[in-house]
């Protein structure tokens, strides 16, 4: 269940001003991608993409590293 408080994208700091937590998700969101590729690449598999309007299959392979995959991994 959301707290109705908790569910806004922003939070106070202590000046007063309001902390956006966009840019924390942002990068999460992107982290999270950049392991799925990895993922991927390693288990030789394609992921499914958007393109052109409709899903594609592309290869791992052809998708370039942004940075290092995250350290945290779920076991599978």
């Amino acid at each position: 269940m959301i707290n109705k408080n908790d569910a806004g994208s922003s939070k106070h700091s202590g000046n007063g001003e309001r902390k956006s937590s966009l840019p924390r998700i942002q990068e999460a969101l992107n982290a999270a991608a950049q392991d799925a590729v990895e993922l991927h690449r390693q288990r030789g598999l394609p992921l499914v993409v958007w393109q052109d309007g409709k899903t594609a299959l592309v290869s791992a392979e052809d998708i370039e590293p942004m940075t290092e995959p995250s350290k945290r991994r779920r076991k599978s």
